[in-house]
This record gives C-alpha cells, sequence and structure tokens, in this order.
C-alpha cells in the first residue's frame, strides 16, 4: 500500500506541470476539490435562502444575543448593520464598471437554537440546523443604457439580509468582475486584475 503523502505529492506535481501553478497554489487547489467533493457526497446542495429564512437567521442570532449579553445585544447588532454597509460598499465599488460579477457568498453557520417561551420567530431551516456553512452563489450584471437601474442582481432575497447574516455569523465574500478587453472586443472578457 503507498503512503497517501507520496500520493497527494505527486498529484500536486502532476497538476504543477499541467497549469503551471506552484507547488503552493497547486496543493490548495486540490485541498478545495477535494473538500468540495466531500462536501457534496455529505450533504445535499443548498438552496438560496429566502427574505424569510434571512430574517429568521438574524432575529434568531440577535434573540441568543439578548439572552447570553442582555441589553448589551444592541451593540452586537449596531456593528452587524455596519459591517454589512461596508460589505455593500465594497461590493458596489468591485461589480461597478464591470460587465457581470460573480459574487460567492459562505456564511459559517453556527446553532442558535435556544430554548425561550417569548420566541415565536419559528424554526431555523433545514440547513441552518446542519454543520457545515450557507454558500451562495449569484451574479450580478451591467443593464443596457435606458434600461432603468445600471445593475440587475440575480440574487432572489434581499441583498442587505444576506450581507447582515455574513456580518453576524462570519465567513467570506469572493466577488469576480469580468470586464470588457477592449472598445473593439466587445465579445472577449478577461478578469479584473488582482481580485
Amino acid at each position: 500500500m503507498s503512503d497517501p503523502r507520496h500520493t497527494r505529492k505527486r498529484d500536486v506535481r502532476a497538476r504543477m506541470a499541467r497549469t503551471g501553478e506552484n507547488y503552493t497554489t497547486a496543493h490548495a487547489a486540490l485541498q478545495r476539490q477535494l473538500g468540495r467533493s466531500a462536501r457534496a457526497q455529505d450533504a445535499p446542495a443548498t438552496p438560496a435562502p429566502t427574505n424569510d429564512e434571512l430574517y429568521l437567521l438574524i432575529n434568531q442570532f440577535l434573540h441568543l444575543q439578548g439572552h447570553l449579553r442582555g441589553p448589551a445585544w444592541t451593540e452586537v447588532d449596531k456593528a452587524a448593520y455596519a459591517t454589512s454597509r461596508v460589505l455593500l460598499d465594497g461590493l458596489t465599488s468591485l461589480y461597478t464598471g464591470a460587465m457581470l460579477t460573480t459574487v460567492r457568498v459562505r456564511v459559517e453557520l453556527t446553532d442558535t437554537a435556544h430554548p425561550c417561551a417569548s420566541d415565536r420567530s419559528g424554526e431555523l431551516p433545514a440547513y441552518a440546523r446542519r454543520p457545515g456553512p450557507l454558500e451562495v452563489e449569484f451574479q450580478i450584471h451591467q443593464h443596457t443604457e435606458g434600461s432603468g437601474a445600471a445593475y440587475g442582481c440575480e440574487f432572489g432575497a434581499d441583498l442587505d439580509r444576506l450581507m447582515i447574516v455574513l456580518a453576524l455569523y462570519g465567513g467570506a465574500m469572493r466577488v469576480h468582475p469580468l470586464h470588457l478587453t477592449g472598445p473593439d472586443e466587445p465579445s472577449r472578457f478577461q478578469r479584473a486584475p488582482g481580485r
């Protein structure tokens, strides 16, 4: 039986030869692939959250903070709102000028369910009761002139609420804007540098 470390090194070197990546980048890419395939086998795909589900996630988190911190829960609420504004402003600055932007949000959900006679908000969605993150992907596209709004977002729920959930629970947001390469080449796209 072969040593798994040797197999991993062989796979990394093969990827390096194929892609031209350095060892660290190739290793990280293979680890992500392994993680994705393991998660895909363990859990079904998470549907995009609805407005009601996002509201429930926010409400449950803040309700639990009320039990843990008392009146200081309002400071958590204020900080999450301020952070969500920073996230939205950053997202806006990244997609402005891009023809199409892919956004991936990963929220590290934690179980916020707790016994409380006064909580009438309802049960958390199934994806929030199992271990693992909530992962959402959507696109923001540029509209043509004269169509009303400058950009359209393909995320069905309230983007503000998603950013508040991200600010409360923690996680990451990856933004990949695509820009035209030049005015003479309207059909060719490239990734924005450094993103």
